[in-house]
């Protein structure tokens, strides 16, 4: 619609490009920013190409392990996939990491199976988020920091989201795999029952036949 009315293609450089190619380091609860101002010019494209490509290599995987697993597997493998893009966008905000919690929140079975760990990774998170601003204002306003300030609070909500996540994974495999042992039991042990009343009913239809 765009193309149809101004009459040109340049709505796909605004949108999709500039994000890909990362073109403002204005500074954010992401990495990128940060490590592409450090970075030298000439290395730029090959971290640009690793940061972006790399997220092509977890749907499969996470599949495997989960997203292949029914009923609640695909959702459980949705869930990751949606934690992971907030992780390793170029330019995240803080209700990217609401929504990747809530997200998480909605299986309470899987946050049962993570126990304490991921309270003590959420709250490492939510403590950064909350120190962001501050960070951000003795830098940029007052002028009484440097960017490492702020940096270290992103890669405190980033280390402590990431951990989270997969922490969160981990709890997501070791329920499946219960899940499936249980089922399985159950079903050995249905049949052994199943079996041993289907004996008896045999045994005397055949003294009836003789």
């Amino acid at each position: 619609s765009s193309s149809v009315i101004t009459g040109d293609w340049l709505f796909l450089d605004a949108c999709y490009a500039y994000v890909l190619e990362v073109r403002d380091l204005t500074p954010n609860v992401g990495m990128f920013w940060y490590l592409f101002i450090e970075v030298f010019d000439r290395f730029r494209n090959m971290f640009l190409f690793i940061l972006q490509a790399h997220l092509l290599f977890y749907p499969v995987p996470l599949y495997l392990k989960l997203g292949r697993h029914r009923p609640t597997g695909p959702w459980l493998a949705t869930i990751a996939c949606l934690g992971i893009l907030v992780m390793f966008q170029p330019y995240p905000t803080a209700s990217d990491f609401a929504l990747m919690v809530a997200a998480l929140l909605t299986s309470a079975e899987v946050v049962k199976e993570c126990e304490t760990a991921f309270v003590f990774f959420i709250s490492g998170m939510l403590f950064g988020v909350a120190m962001f601003p501050s960070m951000r204002a003795v830098w940029l306003t007052r002028n009484a920091g440097n960017s490492n300030y702020l940096y270290n609070m992103t890669l405190v909500i980033n280390v402590f989201g990431g951990l989270m996540l997969s922490e969160w994974v981990r709890g997501a495999m070791r329920l499946r795999r219960r899940t499936s042992s249980i089922a399985y039991c159950r079903e050995v042990v249905l049949s052994a029952v199943e079996d041993v009343f289907r004996k008896p009913k045999t045994e005397e239809k055949g003294e009836e036949v003789s």
